[in-house]
């Protein structure tokens, strides 16, 4: 598998967007998904199915998702956040969305499974920009 990349722009609410399994059902038992930068060392909140990224304000911003076979190198330049987690993706489609609102805004084909995702993001007044890198757990 080559790697693939996608990108949307779109403007979240509540300072944070989502990335998760389209296909999963919602736990109402979970904790709620909350993280701002300032907040934490890591503006990220977690759960089986999804993954919230703290932003530092409501603001435009841009999501680019890179989906390979196996562990991406560290990509170039300087990014303001770096974190890495797994979600669990068994529909094999990955979407991101704002944290309030059910209906993605982009939906990226990924290995089914569970998956790691690596977050790099820049954080600025003028640009709110995150690299979602995305492969299979046991690669790499």
């Amino acid at each position: 598998m080559e790697k693939e990349q996608h990108s949307v722009s779109f403007s979240p609410g509540h300072a944070q967007f989502v990335v998760y399994d389209v296909q999963a059902e919602y736990d109402v038992n979970q904790d709620p998904l909350w993280s701002r930068p300032n907040e934490t060392a890591t503006p990220l909140s977690s759960r089986l199915n999804e993954l919230a990224i703290g932003l530092l304000a409501d603001e435009d911003l841009t999501v680019v998702v890179e989906v390979g076979a196996q562990q991406p190198s560290v990509p170039e330049g300087t990014w303001d956040v770096q974190a890495q987690a797994s979600l669990s993706v068994p529909s094999g489609m990955l979407g991101i969305r704002d944290v309030v609102q059910d209906d993605p805004v982009l939906v990226v084909p990924v290995p089914p499974g569970l998956l790691n995702v690596g977050i790099s993001g820049r954080l600025s007044p003028e640009e709110q920009l995150f690299l979602v890198q995305v492969w299979p757990v046991g690669t790499g």
